[in-house]
C-alpha cells in the first residue's frame, strides 16, 4: 500500500493543519448538523442540478490524476459555477492522524476538498449535496462522500489505555473562493458559514488563479504519464486548460468577483502560460453618457 501522498503539500503543512484543528476547530462541522441560519433561501433541487450539470461538463481537468491537486481542481469547479453566477462552498474533510487516513483504492489523503451546495429537499430538510468527478460521476450527500473515502462519522476505535476515541475525519466549511489553507483557517468570518447567495460569495483571488493553473498544468502532464490519456487528450486539455482560464477570469472580474493583487511572486512551478492566462485585462473605459439638455 503507498504511503500517503502530499495532498498537503508537506508534512509540515499536515502538522500545521492537526494543530489549527485542534486549537480552532472545536466546533467543526458536521455533515448532519445546520450550518448558521443562511441569510435567504438555501438552493433549491433546480439550481443544483443546474450546477452539478456545469460541473459534470469540465473535460480538462485531471480528474483522473488522484495523488494530488484536489485544492486546484476544486477551485477551478468553483470558479466554473461561479462564472454562471452560481455560488458555492467547498468542503473539506481531514483525517485525525496517519492511521486513519482518507483512502480511494490504494490512495491514501491527509485530506481531501470539493464544492459542496447546501440544497433543501423535497421534504425541507437540509442536505449537503457534494459534487466530485475524481470520486463519482453522480452527486453525493456528504456521508457517501466520505464513504467513498472509506471513512464514516461517527467512528470510534479503542485506545490503547481502553478509552473510546473519535477518529473520524474532520468537516470543514469554507466559501468555494478559498484556495490556501491559511484561509480556510484564519477566514473566521466564513469558517463553517454557508454561502447564501451568489452576492455573498467573496472574490476569487488572482494569485491563487495562477498557483491553481500551473498545478492543473502539470498534473495534466502527470495524467499523461500514468497512462490515464493520450498526448492528443493532454495538448487539448492544456488549451481548453488555459482558454476556461482566461474565460473564466474576465467573467468572475465583470461580475466583481475578482480581487486583483498588486503583488504576486512567481515560484518555480508556476506555468508562464498560466500566469498570463490568469491575469484580466484592463477593463474598457464606459462611453460617456451624451446628454442633450444644457
Amino acid at each position: 500500500m503507498k504511503n500517503a501522498p502530499h495532498e498537503n503539500r508537506s508534512a509540515l503543512v499536515g502538522c500545521l493543519v492537526a494543530a489549527l484543528l485542534a486549537v480552532n476547530l472545536g466546533c467543526s462541522f458536521e455533515p448532519s448538523a445546520d450550518l448558521a441560519q443562511p441569510e435567504q433561501p438555501l438552493v433549491q433541487q433546480e439550481l443544483f442540478d443546474r450546477a452539478f450539470q456545469v460541473v459534470s461538463a469540465i473535460d480538462y481537468l485531471p480528474f483522473d490524476y488522484i495523488v494530488d491537486g484536489c485544492y486546484a481542481r476544486s477551485l477551478y469547479m468553483s470558479m466554473e459555477l461561479a462564472s454562471q453566477q452560481i455560488e458555492s462552498n467547498s468542503i473539506y474533510a481531514f483525517s485525525r492522524n496517519k492511521d486513519h487516513l482518507l483512502q480511494v483504492g490504494e490512495q491514501q489523503w491527509s485530506f481531501h476538498v470539493t464544492p459542496m451546495l447546501m440544497v433543501e429537499s423535497a421534504s425541507a430538510r437540509l442536505e449537503s449535496m457534494v459534487m466530485d468527478p475524481a470520486l463519482s460521476d453522480q452527486p453525493l450527500t456528504a456521508a457517501q462522500w466520505l464513504s467513498a473515502m472509506g471513512r464514516t462519522k461517527p467512528e470510534y476505535v479503542a485506545s490503547a489505555s481502553g478509552k473510546t476515541i473519535d477518529v473520524s475525519p474532520r468537516m470543514v466549511v469554507v466559501p468555494g473562493s478559498t484556495y490556501s489553507l491559511f484561509q480556510v483557517f484564519f477566514d473566521l468570518g466564513h469558517l463553517n458559514q454557508d454561502i447564501p447567495s451568489f452576492a455573498k460569495l467573496p472574490p476569487f483571488r488572482t494569485r491563487d488563479i495562477k498557483s491553481a493553473c500551473s498545478v492543473m498544468a502539470h498534473n495534466i502532464d502527470k495524467e499523461l504519464l500514468q497512462g490515464s490519456i493520450d498526448q492528443a487528450t493532454a495538448d487539448y486539455k492544456r488549451k481548453r486548460l488555459l482558454d476556461r482560464t482566461r474565460s473564466m477570469v474576465q467573467a468572475l472580474d465583470n461580475l466583481d468577483k475578482l480581487e486583483r493583487q498588486a503583488w504576486f511572486i512567481p515560484l518555480p512551478y508556476h506555468v508562464k502560460e498560466c500566469l498570463e492566462a490568469a491575469t484580466p485585462r484592463d477593463r474598457s473605459p464606459k462611453p460617456p453618457v451624451l446628454s442633450f439638455a444644457g
